[in-house]
Parts: structure tokens; sequence; C-alpha cells
């Protein structure tokens, strides 16, 4: 089949998609019609913009200031951007023009509006919504690596259409049913199962995408791999000869692929740049030197190993390559745009063999790998030979001892260390105020580089907070808003993710074992969590026998430090997370889950905390007073209703 028949072929792909999308469009909204009668109709198609539905949600905010409502309504707005995403996308993707998407986003504010108005009801659907947000999320990332078939865009736009027609159906029994007892009711159920079918026919063909984002990854690996991993081993080797043919190898040097800016506002961690230089210095024989930063996610690796990309760049090195490691995909993407950016794509040679020789003699370079997730992947990448350095980010600190000569820790900033970057991102005065608000703010971050610079961001682009003082009363009660990057400025320049995003491959890839474990975590202390309060020899809770096998504790354990996820201490056995990791796995945990974890937490604690008996009790002080910080972290749940939050 000639190239001009496939794209025929793909053009009149297209156009079906686009008419069975317009028409199954069409009776959807005859559909919505019919479900809502003419006024409710009316109401929703008058929207113009997903903006409004923005808008809408913080005009309820306003009215439910201060109470659980507010918190939900918060929560949502993240979930609401990824669906104007991914309408966005389905509808540019599909050409469709003439489609509006004024029902959407009228249905998704009227259903809020009126869950709203009870607290069960509200707390029922930012479920559903929330659920819907991270499958959505997903599908944002992995649209990015793989050119949707028009099937494929088909498929989704079918889900799109299933989604509103559940957000449809739900509006209408709210309206009714008394919105306080609605979700109580049995005629919930049938609305909720909808809802719910929905999710699950979203999230099976977003891991088919998935699937076929790994498959493409790995032909474009193959494609283009081995070709630049060969070409760096060569810019300080001798010319090989292949079956009494010379290979010629030939490059644009000087060479600087790096995908963000220089961050200005790098700050610290000058300790471990100068261990990095030391360790990649040049050696008196043509070798690879690695070194591997590892650490939790959103900790700062990738800022040092860009801020000491750019050091070299200035110190006259001829190649600095830069591949991110997250996906096959994201590996493949990266060698591609290297192959481009070096000119081996399309190189005629002309040079001799001896002029290559001479050109790739002097030549030095510098490999990054950035957020290595797969060991295989790293392997398969990585120049064998040659006179160049490899610096390596990971989360794993025995992948990084493993993989490297030398593996640096990047620590958290200390509460001090924070409130000077704090200063540095915002450019205030250094009032003494301020500075101890800066430290107090610090505190709640843990000294994670990511959350500070976001936060710092959305200080610096309100116009509503002129003190960092002022802001903190704020992002007490809107934590979980603020881990995204506000809307204005140009935050994420120098390093477009999230907090969310930062965590979500380690989330979704946890085994249940681990999942479990992670999750019980969540409702402890965040420092100093024996492991025997982990493990109960006798449990009754069926499903946890990862804490009554020391087997299956032991592999769960070794899977989150793995992915630096928890700390363990050396001395004490006892096992710390931090309190941001710990707050980003709460929240994608289902109401039904935290009950059930709380409930199995509680059991724990009572079998751990000694009974008085007939003994002296203060012989058991140690080991109450332990226990005691776990047990006052209780306090912080709602334990007087259904659901567990905090």
């Amino acid at each position: 089949m000639t190239a001009k028949s496939n794209l025929e072929d793909g053009e009149e792909g297209m156009e079906n998609a686009r008419n069975n999308c317009q028409q199954a469009w069409k009776d959807a909204i005859d559909m919505c019609y019919n479900i809502l009668g003419e006024d409710d109709y009316d109401l929703i198609s008058s929207f113009e913009s997903p903006e409004q539905v923005i808008d809408s949600v913080k005009e309820l905010e306003v009215r439910y200031a201060k109470s659980p409502i507010m918190r939900m309504l918060t929560s949502l707005q993240p979930h609401l951007n990824r669906l104007q995403t991914f309408v966005t996308f389905l509808f540019l993707g599909l050409g469709a023009q003439n489609m509006s998407a004024a029902c959407i986003w009228g249905a998704a504010t009227l259903l809020i509006e009126l869950a709203s108005h009870s607290e069960r009801s509200m707390q029922e659907v930012t479920v559903l919504l929330n659920e819907l947000g991270q499958q959505l999320a997903l599908f944002e990332i992995y649209s990015r690596c793989v050119n949707l078939e028009p099937h494929l865009l088909e498929a989704f736009f079918d889900v799109l259409v299933d989604l509103m027609l559940s957000v449809v159906g739900a509006i209408k029994y709210f309206r009714k049913n008394d919105v306080d007892s609605a979700v109580l009711a049995r005629g919930w159920s049938p609305v909720h199962d909808k809802f719910l079918l929905t999710l699950r026919n979203i999230t099976s063909k977003v891991n088919h995408l998935r699937e076929l984002v790994k498959a493409q990854g790995i032909i474009q690996l193959n494609e283009t791999q081995n070709q630049i991993a060969h070409s760096l081993a060569q810019l300080h080797a001798e010319i090989d000869t292949v079956q009494g043919r010379t290979t010629e190898v030939a490059a644009k040097l000087p060479c600087y692929f790096l995908p963000f800016q220089r961050n200005f506002n790098f700050f610290g961690r000058e300790d471990i740049l100068k261990k990095i230089s030391e360790s990649l210095a040049p050696a008196s024989k043509p070798s690879i030197r690695t070194v591997a930063l590892w650490g939790i996610g959103g900790i700062g690796k990738t800022q040092v190993a860009l801020e000491y990309a750019n050091r070299l760049v200035f110190d006259g090195v001829d190649a600095i390559l830069w591949v991110g490691c997250e996906t096959e995909a994201e590996i493949a993407k990266a060698f591609t745009e290297i192959a481009s950016k070096l000119g081996l794509a399309s190189y005629t040679p002309k040079n001799t063999p001896a002029e290559n020789r001479y050109h790739f003699q002097a030549a030095k370079w510098l490999m990054i790998f950035d957020n290595v997730e797969n060991e295989q992947s790293f392997v398969g990448a990585c120049p064998l030979t040659g006179n160049g350095s490899i610096l390596v980010t990971c989360r794993s600190e025995f992948f990084a001892a493993s993989m490297a000569s030398t593996s640096i820790e990047v620590p958290a900033f200390t509460p001090e260390e924070s409130g000077e970057l704090l200063f540095k991102i915002l450019r205030r005065d250094d009032a003494a105020d301020e500075r101890l608000a800066a430290i107090e703010l610090a505190k709640r971050l843990g000294g994670l580089a990511l959350a500070l610079d976001i936060v710092a961001q959305h200080i610096r682009f309100s116009t509503r907070f002129r003190t960092i003082r002022s802001f903190i009363p704020y992002y007490d009660q809107h934590r979980l808003a603020l881990s995204k990057r506000p809307t204005r400025g140009m935050s994420g320049m120098y390093y477009p993710k999230d907090l969310s995003m930062v965590w979500q491959a380690a989330f979704e890839n946890l085994s249940p074992d681990a999942s479990k474990l992670l999750s019980l975590i969540c409702f402890l202390a965040p420092e100093g969590i024996p492991q025997s309060l982990l493990e109960a020899e006798n449990l009754p809770a069926p499903g946890w026998e990862v804490l009554t096998s020391e087997e299956l504790f032991d592999t769960a354990k070794a899977e989150l430090l793995d992915l630096a996820l928890i700390r363990m201490n050396e001395e004490t056995g006892d096992i710390s997370i931090h309190r941001l990791t710990q707050d980003a796995y709460f929240d994608r945990m289902s109401d039904e889950c935290r009950i059930a974890v709380f409930r199995v937490a509680l059991i724990l604690l009572r079998i751990a905390y000694p009974n008085r008996g007939f003994s002296h009790f203060y012989t058991r002080w140690p080991i109450c007073e332990k226990l005691r910080q776990h047990v006052l972290f209780f306090q912080e749940w709602d334990t007087d209703s259904d659901q567990s939050t905090r």
C-alpha cells in the first residue's frame, strides 16, 4: 500500500469517526432534553465555556465558606480542569467544529450545585468526580505520547457521551428526591451504578491506551536508541571497523539538549553539586563515570541535575543530552529528538575516518537520565564505552547504588533553608515577622522543593495575599488545591509537574500489599512509626495478610522503601513518611477505603498499647510514649460520621 493510499484511508477513517461522533452527540443532546425537560435543558445548554463551571464552583465555595462542603468543592477544581482538557482534546482531534460542548459544562455545574445542598450528597458526587479526574489525568499523560487513531478517538468520545448522560441522570434524580436523603434511598443505586459503569469503561480504555504507549515506545526505542547510544560512545573512541568497512560517525557539536530553562531561583545544594563534580571529573584513561541522585519525588533531584548541566555549558562541554525516563515512550521521544539535534538521522559522511577521529577525540559529553523508573530501560539506553559522564536521577536508593559508582541522596531542605528559598522566589523584604512566617509555612511543606516552589508561586501571583503570614490560614484550608501550579504566571517553565503528578506513577504501580501498608501509614503520625505497630499475629480483619505474614510485610515494606515513599531509621527500624506524600496518598483513597483502614489502624493501636493489668504501669511508659503521638494523630480524624476525613 502506498503512502498516498495510507493517507487517504486515514482521512476516510477520520471522516467516518467525525460523522459517527456528531450523530452520537446529537442523539445524546436529544436524550438530555427528554430526561431533564425544557427548563433544566435550557439551563445547561446556556453555558458558553468551561470557565463558567469554575466560576460557579468558586461562588459555591463562598456560599459554603468554612464548611466541609467548601473543602469538597475546592478539591473538585483540578478534576474539572482535566475534564475541560479531555473534552477539548476530543473535539479538536475529531475536527468537530459544528458541535457544542455547552451541555456537558452546564450539566456538570448543575449537578454540583444540586449536590452542594447536602453534605452527604456532595461527598458522594465528589468521590465520583475525583475518580473520574484521576483517570482523565492518566489520559492526558498517555495521549501526549501517542497519536490517537480515529477509532480510539471515537471510543473515548463514546465515554464522554456516557458520562454526560450519567450526569444528567443524576440531576434528574436529585430534582425528584430530597437532596438530604437522596443518596441513602434505594433509587440512588441505579444512578450510582451507571456512573460507576462509565468510570470502569474509561478506566479500561485508558489502560488500553497505556499499552499502546508502551508498545509504540518500544518500537521507537529500537529504531533510534542504539544509534544514539553508539554515537555517544564514539565521541572519544577510535573509529571501529566492522566487516571490513569503516563506520563513520559525526555529530553537530557543541550540542545542548535540555528540556527546561535554567532555574534562576535555584537555591543551595552546593555540597551536592561539588560531590557530583568531583565524582564526574575526567579520569586519566577514557571511561564512563556515573553518578546517581536519589530521593523522594518532588525533593529537587531534577533541578540539581539541571543546574549541574547548565554549569557544564560554561565549562566548555561539547554535548549535554537529557533523556526523560518515566516511560518507554518518553525515552524513545528523547532519543529521536537527540538524533535530530546531533544531526545523525540525515547525516551524509563527508569527512575521512581520520578527520572523524580527530573531531571526536577532543569531545567531552554529559548524558542525563532523569526520573529512571525501570532498570532495564536505563541499561538498554546507557552508553557502554567512551570518555563521558552520566548523571541519573531516581527515587530508589538501592537502584542508585547498584547502577552508579557514586550515589548521592538529595535531602529535604531544613526549615531555615526552606524559608530562604521562599524569600528568594517571592523577592520579599527581610522583615522579621515575614521571616518567621516563611519558616512556619516551610515546616508545613516539610522542606519539599517542589511544594515550596508551587506555594511560593501561588503567593507571588495572588492579588489577595500581600504577606506570607496572611497566606498561612488559606493554605491550611485549601491544602489540596494548592498542590497544583497556579494558572497565572510562568511557574512551570523550569519544571512543569505538580505534586499529584510527581507521585502518580509510583502510586499507580504499587502492589496490593504495598498499597495497603501505605494506606495504613497514612493514618499514623508521619515520624517514628515502630514496625511492631504494623504487625499482628492475629488480626480480626480479612484481607490484611500483609500485616500477619512477615514475608509479605517485608516485601511490601521493601517496595515502599525502593520507591522512596517511606524511610526507615537504620538504628531503630522506625518508619517515617513525608507528610505531603502521606496527604497525597490519602487524597486518592475512597471513603470506603478510608473507613476500612481507619478501623484496622485503631485495632493495631489497641493491640500495641499496653494494658495496665496487675503490674506497675510506669514500667511501660517508654512504650506508651512511643505510641502517644500516633494516638494523638487520631484526633485529626472525624469519627463521628460515616466518613474519615481530615
